[in-house]
């Protein structure tokens, strides 16, 4: 059994667990299971009627490719592709929180060693340390479909809603002192200016690009 175990592998590659590949699954093993039945019953033996029944089946690769489409078209897709962004929102979380923390420290107005550089940059640097391993992360996911590119930009700008969402939400619940610098400038005092519109405008604009850059060439074996 293992050859047939390793043929339905080979053609269910790539297809997420779901209902519609445990069906597949299934119906391919019982098909498998009656050709080599039948093919005993004409007198094969049971390594033969095994190998020959793979052979009726056709090339596991071909299956594969049809399955491939055919699960593109099944209400669970759409489901998936949401749950693959998510993972995405998540990566960009982490990345963002790892360059944060250091970010913060260092810009300490007036004693930080980049209290005197432009506040923009620190925020750029924030949104492209959490946009860019998203958007390697969904090329990743979403190669070889046909509306990557929406897919890609979809997935990056929940993650830019999600990211400001939080971004407030942290401010609210553990900065509230803090929260009147970001939204407002406060004695000419140098801080990052969240929520502002020239910040939205600016990192709305960098995730657009970010989605149309990756998703823009194709790796040859797509």
């Amino acid at each position: 059994m293992d050859r047939a175990k390793d043929y339905i592998r080979r053609a269910l590659a790539g297809i997420p667990n779901s209902a519609y590949k445990n069906r597949l699954r299934s119906e391919l093993a019982d098909h498998l299971a009656l050709l080599a039945s039948d093919l005993e019953a004409a007198g094969y033996a049971p390594e033969e009627a095994q190998a020959e029944a793979l052979r009726q089946m056709g090339d596991a690769e071909t299956l594969n490719e049809d399955y491939r489409a055919e699960w593109l078209r099944q209400p669970e897709s759409r489901r998936w592709d949401l749950i693959l962004m998510i993972y995405g929102c998540l990566l960009a979380g982490v990345c963002a929180a790892v360059v944060y923390v250091p970010l913060m420290l260092l810009w300490v107005p007036y004693t930080g060693w980049l209290s005197h550089t432009p506040a923009w940059i620190a925020d750029a640097a924030l949104c492209l340390c959490a946009m860019v391993p998203n958007a390697l992360l969904l090329r990743r996911v979403f190669r070889g479909r046909e509306k990557r590119r929406a897919l890609m930009i979809s997935g990056l700008l929940l993650t830019w809603c999600v990211g400001l969402g939080a971004l407030l939400l942290g401010i609210r619940l553990f900065m509230p002192s803090y929260s009147q610098i970001v939204f407002h400038t406060a004695g000419g005092l140098q801080t990052l200016k969240w929520f502002t519109w020239p910040y939205l405008a600016g990192t709305l604009a960098g995730t657009l690009l970010t989605g149309w850059l990756f998703s823009g060439k194709k790796r040859a074996e797509e």
